[in-house]
Parts: structure tokens; C-alpha cells; sequence
């Protein structure tokens, strides 16, 4: 029996084949890859290429040129052309929190992968199908092998936005599972992505697409500027000012005053500036004082499913996002931690020290790393120490704290030690209004890219008209919720 036909009976076929698989493929009728492992015509694979064969379509490669990144390794700077990777790429947009930068040289000999405002990117080692619309201030971008862009190759084409929703859409993770290779790290190979299958619409399903999916970046955007704004709210309501506090002066102390005291004598942990920095503080309040640090290690059921929290789940104004849901038995030795809505998780390992997120409520009792640490506070609110913890003085102080030699983080002992200035009570109701519009924008943004997203599915399994419609009735919901 094979599952490629008109009405699919999924009770049914398992039923028929007892958990079984079989689907029967002529050697003849082979796709143009010629693939010959059994998974490649997985019931599920067949069954969703066969409806998008069904309307309009085309292959990729037939109306847009598929290039990757640099393939020769490069020399970062502190500054230049920004240079992404894969982690770089999330679901509709460019993280740019950890972001590299080359030279001008390395950009132009790499001319092909040279990134312009509404180019496609797409992640195609390792996590496979990230995608995300490059947009003007992004630029001047490339990138490494790990990313492809995907340029049309007529400029009448205004079809890009929906060929991102497309990709990140079940029917383009479909072709992404299917056409990745390799063991351990999965890839998709230029010519494979080259032959997705793409469906053709009008420009009404594309217009409307492309005004959702820029809701949702201006919706980003406005949440990333409100947590800006709030941090630097809260430095100055403490009056901190961080170029006082730049390193100008070599820095003289006794064996006494230093390694006998600390333990340390790395000379970074006894700048001038880092000194100043606490003195400026003026508290007595450390982390360890003020907080409650929950370290107290848990051990999964094997057979239920948790949300897992790893570092690259934590976006860069502190949310939390793509969280992968895992049965007990598959989680890593390292995910021993449990988090409450509205606590503060912060990752200890330099190098992410950034990686502060607040717990919302759809998080509560998710699994994270040991390699957060895990507090709340009954002398701050969430928001305040969220804020406080991701801005400059603390995360100087945080850095300042990290030893080690082949994984440098930042001991409980030390991170204990950490000082947090006093906060008044006025000052931390406005940053927990400011917070939570931010994360309001936020979560409004992805509602509507999902939106977006699931009208490119409803066109195709229902027609143009349909999906437009319903894209239009959810567009006016959210804007008079």
C-alpha cells in the first residue's frame, strides 16, 4: 500500500501497516537527487510534495540564484562588515547579539554572498531552516558557508517575504528535513535547496504577507528600543555614567590587599575603572544578599516531556524563544535545573554572559542548563533585576568575576559577590511598566508572523482568496486587542 494519494487516511494506514512504512517508488520516477535512502520517501515527505505539486509551482533555482558565504577562514575585527553564521539567523529575523565583523576586503572578495535589504538568508548547517529577511540596517553584511542567500533574479519579483514565511513554514521545514545530509551536523546542499519546491501566487497573497511580516519587524524593533531605553533609564536614575569608568591607569596593590584577600591575580580583576565602578555604586547589597540563588539539581522522568532552556534559546533583550520540548530520557546530563515564572535565569559562562532572560509563565517549570544560574529577588522586581543584570556596570563586574582556563565563567562564589546598587521603589515600577510594553511588542510581533506564516499554509491547502481573508480578520484582531 502506498500513502501517495488524493485523501490520506492517517488511522487507517497505521492500522493497515501496524506502526509500518511502505511506500512504493519506481526507479524511473526517482525525484532529480536520485536519493535512494528509505526516509526520503517517508509517507509524510511524499504526501506534503504531492499537494504542493498539485497548484502553480516551480523549483527555487528557476527564479531566484542560491549562494552560500566564505568558505576560507577570515580574521574578525572589532568592528567592519558584520559577518553572520547560522547562529545568527532566528525564526523571522537576524540576531545580531554575538555578530562578527570582517574587513571591507573579506566582503569583496566574497561579492556573491554580499547581502542587500531583503535578501534571504537561511541557515543550512547544523540547525537546519532558520530563516530571516535581511533588512537596511543589517547592512554592509556577508556571511559564512553555514548561511545561504537567496536573491531573485528579476527585480519584478516581490515575492521575497512570502518565500521566507514559505521556508520557515512546515511545507519548507519538510523539504529542509528531507534534504539535509551528513551524520552528526545535517546540512543542505546549495543544489539541493536550489530544487525546493516553491508555490506560485498572486501578488495580493504576497502584499499581504509582506505588510504582516513587516509589522513584525517594526514590532521587533520597537520592543529592542524600549529595552535600550529602559537600561539607560536605570543608569541614570543610579547615576551611573560608563566612560567615567574606563581603564586609564596602571593599578598598584599589595600581596595583601589582592591574592591573600581574593585568590586572584589576573592584573584585568584590579583595574582602576573596575574599583571606581563599585565605589560609584555606593551599595552594600550584592547578589548573594539580596537574591535567592536556586541551585538545587533535579532529575527528569524518562518518560515525561519538558521544555528545555539552553543558552541559544535566550534572545538578546532578554526573552525567551524556540524552546524545544523533550522527553526526559534525551535530555542532556546538564539540564538538572527547574525554573518559576518570574524568576531571572542568567548564564554563567563568559563570553554569554548576556544571556539573562526572565521566566514568563509559559516557561513555568521548564528544564534549563546548569550552566544558568537561576535567582529572584524580594528587594527588586523581575524586570528591574533582569535590567540590571544585562546592563553595563553589572555585566562589567560579572565579566571581571570569570575564571577558569578552557570554560571561563563565573563561579556562584564570586557571582554571589556581585553588588546591586539600591533601586527605588517609583524607578522600579516605571521599568517594570517599560518591560513588560517591550515584551508586549514582542510577543505581539510573533503573533503575527505566525499569522503570516499560517496563511501562506492556508493558501496553499485552501486556496488564495481563503487565506487572505482569514490573514486580513486576524491582522484588524491585533490591532484593537
Amino acid at each position: 500500500m502506498s500513502p501517495c494519494m488524493d485523501s490520506f487516511d492517517e488511522v487507517k494506514y497505521k492500522e493497515l501497516m501496524d506502526g509500518h512504512e511502505c511506500c512504493e517508488v519506481l526507479l524511473s520516477e526517482l525525484d532529480p537527487t536520485k536519493r535512494l535512502d528509505a526516509e526520503y520517501y517517508a509517507k509524510e515527505y511524499i504526501y506534503e510534495m504531492e499537494q504542493l505539486q498539485k497548484r502553480r509551482h516551480f523549483a527555487l533555482k528557476e527564479r531566484y540564484k542560491v549562494t552560500d558565504g566564505e568558505h576560507g577562514s577570515v580574521e574578525y575585527l572589532d568592528n567592519g562588515v558584520r559577518y553572520l553564521t547560522a547562529e545568527n539567523i532566528k525564526k523571522g529575523f537576524v540576531d545580531l547579539t554575538k555578530v562578527r565583523y570582517v574587513s571591507v576586503a573579506v566582503d569583496k572578495r566574497n561579492a556573491r554572498a554580499s547581502v542587500r535589504a531583503e535578501d534571504i538568508l537561511i541557515s543550512i548547517k547544523g540547525t537546519l531552516g532558520s530563516v530571516a529577511v535581511a533588512t537596511n540596517d543589517l547592512l554592509p553584511c556577508n556571511m559564512n558557508r553555514d548561511v545561504a542567500v537567496i536573491k531573485p533574479l528579476s527585480p519584478e519579483l516581490k515575492a521575497n517575504h512570502f518565500l521566507a514565511l514559505f521556508l520557515m513554514g512546515k511545507y519548507g521545514a519538510l523539504q529542509s528535513r528531507r534534504g539535509g545530509s551528513g551524520g552528526v551536523q545535517q546540512m543542505i546542499t546549495l543544489g539541493r535547496l536550489g530544487e525546493f519546491i516553491i508555490p506560485a501566487f498572486s501578488e495580493a497573497l504576497y502584499e499581504a504577507v509582506r505588510s504582516a511580516y513587516e509589522l513584525f519587524l517594526d514590532l521587533t524593533a520597537r520592543s529592542k528600543s524600549i529595552f535600550a531605553e529602559t537600561e539607560a533609564y536605570l543608569l541614570e536614575q543610579i547615576g551611573i555614567n560608563m566612560v567615567d569608568f574606563e581603564n586609564r591607569n596602571a593599578t598598584i596593590k599589595t600581596l595583601g590587599n589582592t591574592f591573600q584577600i581574593t585568590g586572584r591575580l589576573d592584573a584585568e580583576y584590579y583595574q582602576d575603572g573596575i574599583d571606581k565602578l563599585i565605589e560609584a555604586l555606593q551599595t552594600t547589597a550584592t547578589i548573594g544578599s539580596a537574591c535567592n540563588i536556586y541551585d538545587r539539581t533535579y532529575v527528569p522522568d524518562r518518560n515525561t516531556k519538558y521544555q528545555y532552556i539552553e543558552l541559544s534559546n535566550i534572545g538578546k533583550n532578554g526573552e525567551i524563544e524556540d524552546v524545544e520540548t523533550i522527553p526526559g530520557a534525551d535530555l542532556p546530563s546538564r539540564a538538572r535545573r527547574v525554573v518559576r515564572a518570574g524568576q531571572i535565569i542568567a548564564s554563567s559562562i563568559e563570553g554569554s554572559l548576556e544571556s539573562c532572560a526572565l521566566v514568563t509563565p509559559e516557561y513555568d517549570h521548564a528544564f534549563c542548563s546548569t550552566g544558568f544560574y537561576v535567582i529572584d529577588s524580594c528587594q527588586y522586581n523581575s524586570e528591574t533585576l533582569l535590567v540590571l543584570l544585562k546592563s553595563m556596570p553589572i555585566q562589567r563586574l560579572l565579566k571581571r568575576g570569570c575564571s577558569g582556563t578552557i570554560l571561563t565563567n563565573i563561579t556562584k562564589d564570586e557571582f554571589s559577590k556581585i553588588p546591586l546598587p539600591k533601586v527605588s521603589d517609583s524607578v522600579q515600577e516605571e521599568i517594570k511598566a517599560r518591560i513588560t510594553l517591550a515584551y508586549e511588542s514582542r510577543n505581539r510581533g510573533r503573533r503575527i508572523l505566525e499569522y503570516a506564516r499560517q496563511s501562506v499554509e492556508k493558501a496553499i491547502e485552501e486556496g488564495e482568496s481563503p487565506a487572505v481573508s482569514w490573514l486580513t480578520a486576524k491582522m484588524n484582531e491585533s490591532d484593537s486587542a
